[in-house]
Order: C-alpha cells, then structure tokens, then sequence
C-alpha cells in the first residue's frame, strides 16, 4: 500500500507539471468559479464501482445501480484566496486611509468620499484589511445507472443529481479603523470603512448641504457569510460496454449537463454558487479496468475514468474591473471607487461597483476530471485509494453592453462635490472611461487546476442473497497549487445498491 500510494503521488506531480503554468498567483479579481460539486469523480466512484464494474451473472437479473452519498467538504487555502482577491501586494492584506500617510496602499477619500467643500478634505477613514475567504458544502448526490441493452445490447443510462447547500465567507477583518463622521451626513452616523464594504454607507441629501452625496455599495459586497442551497445541476448519460468481462472492462459514454443550480448575480464578492454558473456542458467518458492480482488473501484491481467535458456560453453578472486612465494599469480596488455621470449634479456620487457589475457573456471552455483507482478487497470488504486530476480551462467572456459607461462615466476625484456640475474635470485623470479602461480580465476566473488524493473503505452484502449492497466510507484532500483554486478537504458516507 506504501508503494501505492508513493506511485500515485508521482504520478499527482508529473500531471501537474504538464498541465501548471508559470503564474500561479492571482490578484485584483472580482470573481472565482469555484469546481462544481458534479465534476467529483473521486466521490463518485469511491467504493461504488465495485457495483457497475463488477461483471454480475445474467441469471441473478442485475441491471440497475444505485447510490445516495452524504458529504461535507470544507476549503483550507484562505490566505492564499485572500490574496486572489486582494491588491496585487503578495499577502492577503492592505492597508487603506490618507494617501500621504506612509504604508497606506489604498486612498480612502476615493471610497468613502469626505470633502469639505472647499477644495479640501476632511477626516479619512483608515484600517488595515485583511481577507481570508472560507467556502463550506454539504449535502448529498445521487446516482443512478440503468443497463438498457436496447436499441443495441450492452447499452447503459447514467443519471447524476447533487444536492448542496453552499455557504462563502470572505472572512473580512479591520485592524485599526476609526469611526467618522461624514461632513454634512444630516444623521451624523458614525461609520469605519468595513461599513462600506459591507453596503452600509448611504449618505441622503442634504437641503442645506449636499456636497458628499453617495449611494450605499450595492454589488461586490463584503457582508458575512452568505449561502445556497439547491441541485448542482443533473448530468445525464448514455453508455456502451465496450467490453465486460469478470476481471476487466472498458466503457465510454457521452453526457450532457442540464444547468439546475443557482445563477451568478454578483451582488457579492465571494458569492455562493451552486452547480458551474449555470452553463449547459457537453462531454464524454472513458472507464477501464483490470484486476492485476488475485489470491488466498484477496484481489487488487486498477481502475480509471477520464471525463472530458465542454461548456458553452452563458449570461453571468459579474463586476469588472478598472484601469489607470492614463497608464493602464490595474487601478487597485477601482471597481469600489467613488464614480459618477457627467452632467449630474445634486445626484448621489455611487461605488462603481454599483455600474460595473453587469450582464457577462461567459464561456467556460473545456474540464477534465480524471481518476486513477487502486482497491483490494477481501471477502466483503473493500480499501482503496486514489488520484483525481481536475484541470478547467480558462474563461471567455464579453461584456455586452458598455454604452452608458464610454465617455459618460469616471472615477470622481476626492475634492470634487455632489452638488456641482460634474465635468471631465471632476474625474481622477481627468477624463470619462475608454474602452481600454475597462479590466475585462478582473471578472475572469482564470485556469484552474487541483490534485487530489482520496481514500475509501466498504463493507459488501446482499440483500435477500440476491441484491450486491454496500456501505462505505471516504474522504479526499485537494491541493490548489494556484491561487485560483479552491483547495479542500472532503468526508463522506454513502449507500451502493444493485437489482
């Protein structure tokens, strides 16, 4: 079993060296896709494939498998997501307040804005940031395999439902803040700059005053945890036994995933998604194995699956990004930046976030999910361990309309005020967005790829002598070795039955 599980890790490194690139840390995101909960052959296959694989006696009339598996699974990576989403400094921290303070990376005037009306500024609003995404799941799936033997013998129907209850949690800390008042806030509330974040700053007009007139942060949010729960999408498959025989067998399928889960709106940063976005998937399968060993003590058999699979174009609102009007470099954190329209005046200035979050053309591309199986089994109980390779290309996507954004809209500066017209003048760099000043990129998840090592244990039995059942038990670890990933631990318990 050492030797195993040594080749196995091998064989996790010589893919991954195929398949890595050379820029494994990303920053300044607004978005990440995180694996669907579906595309799990690991999960899958652990312990059940004694069930399909298995070459049953035609007399004993097996021609149905099924499986219910209960799962929980839980990321372990968080400074490392911190840092997808943070500034581009390698850590998973910034530091935000007065631009002229030495250490601050980010200028709080142009998130919450606090002039005084007179060409100057009042009180900033400091702290230090820290982000340590965490992602839960839990739930169950089921799967379902009919042998159909018609139209063609040895035709098969494969069926796959996960139900799951996602929950995210950008884990946002404030060190250091300091509770402000807004100049001219006709409430005169208090806020530090994790309100902003959270969506909590909404500044009304003011009749008497109405120079920092801002709308409260309605997209890209940063407010607790969040959750989903729902089915994460239905694959669907049809199958042919290329060969079957009592030790070995090689089948391949094709399958199509039917988009059931929940629809990314972006309202959050790090929102809770269940299924792959919401894109319908078309692919294919290959399963082949062998027993390589049998005697007194028991059988040791090599299994693998190799699911290819493509997803088209679908809408997604995401928050895209922003540019350095006249360098074109990443503006840190410009989608929260204070904006506003040319030609308003005595209007809310509003977080850009709140304009740059909008209908997405997203396509996917191409996903492997991959497994290489190794399982003894002694009488009725089965061990085994496994490699799983994950591997998503990266995205595609368009935005679809940016009309209301060329030339109207910019970044207001600091000492500009709500209740004059504003001009180009008004705007940091003193002009309205271009076409280049959008960060397309920003909203992209970019390609992804995870190693994972999983194990299993079953107890087999029948049910009235007839029926092959089993019970099992099984957990994996995921190693993200880039920061676009999600690396987890997964757990998981589940029932096979065959009639």
């Amino acid at each position: 079993m050492r030797v195993s599980l040594r080749t196995l890790a091998l064989l996790a490194l010589c893919v991954g060296t195929v398949f890595a690139d050379n820029d494994s840390q990303y920053a300044n995101r607004t978005f990440l896709m995180p694996r669907p909960t579906n595309v799990d052959k690991a999960m899958e296959w652990t312990t059940w494939h004694a069930h399909f694989f298995k070459k049953h006696q035609e007399k004993h009339g097996i021609n149905s498998h099924f499986q219910v598996t209960g799962f929980w699974q839980a990321s372990t990576n968080d400074e490392d997501l911190g840092t997808y989403f943070g500034i581009g400094n390698g850590k998973n921290s910034f530091v935000v307040g007065d631009p002229t303070v030495d250490g601050v990376e980010i200028n709080s005037f142009r998130l919450i804005h606090n002039a005084d009306g007179g060409g100057g500024l009042s009180d900033p609003f400091p702290g230090t940031i820290t982000f340590k995404p965490e992602r839960e799941s839990f739930g169950f799936r089921l799967d379902y395999i009919q042998d159909i033997n018609a139209p063609i013998k040895n035709l098969f129907f494969k069926a796959s439902m996960p139900i799951v209850h996602v929950e995210t949690d950008m884990e946002i800390s404030v060190a250091d803040s300091v509770k402000q008042i807004i100049l001219d806030d006709p409430n005169n509330t208090e806020y530090t700059i994790a309100d902003f974040f959270a969506g909590n700053i909404n500044v009304s007009q003011n009749p008497m005053d109405n120079t920092n007139q801002q709308e409260s942060l309605k997209f890209a949010k940063i407010n607790g945890d969040r959750s989903k729960t729902g089915i994460a999408d239905l694959d669907l498959a049809l199958g042919y036994k290329y060969f079957h025989s009592a030790t070995s067998h090689a089948f391949i399928s094709v399958f199509v995933t039917v988009p059931t889960g929940s629809k990314v709106r972006g309202t959050y940063l790090f929102e809770p998604i269940v299924g792959n976005g919401h894109h319908v998937a078309l692919g294919a399968s290959v399963y082949a194995g062998a027993q390589v060993w049998s005697g007194e003590q028991g059988k040791l058999r090599v299994d693998g699956c190799l699911n290819y699979s493509y997803l088209f174009e679908g809408t997604e609102q995401r928050t895209i990004g922003v540019k350095n009007i006249t360098t074109g470099n990443t503006e840190l954190l410009g989608f929260y930046n204070m904006g506003a329209r040319i030609g308003q005046v005595d209007k809310p200035f509003f977080p850009l976030a709140n304009v740059l979050t909008r209908d997405l053309r997203v396509q996917p591309n191409s996903q492997i999910d991959a497994l290489l199986n190794l399982s003894f089994q002694s009488k009725r109980f089965i061990v085994e361990v496994g490699y799983n390779l994950y591997w998503k290309d990266q995205e595609s996507i368009w935005v679809k309309n940016t009309d209301d954004l060329i030339g109207q809209v910019g970044i207001v500066s600091p000492t500009a005020v709500s209740n004059v017209a504003i001009t180009a003048a008004s705007f940091v760099g003193g002009a309205a967005f271009t076409a280049d000043n959008l960060d397309i990129n920003a909203a992209k998840t970019p390609s992804q790829i995870t190693h994972k090592l999983s194990a299993g244990l079953a107890f087999k039995y029948k049910i009235n002598n007839s029926y092959p059942s089993s019970l099992g038990i099984g957990g994996s670890y995921e190693f993200a070795p880039k920061n676009s990933s999600v690396e987890q631990y997964a757990v998981w318990g589940k029932a096979g039955f065959s009639f």
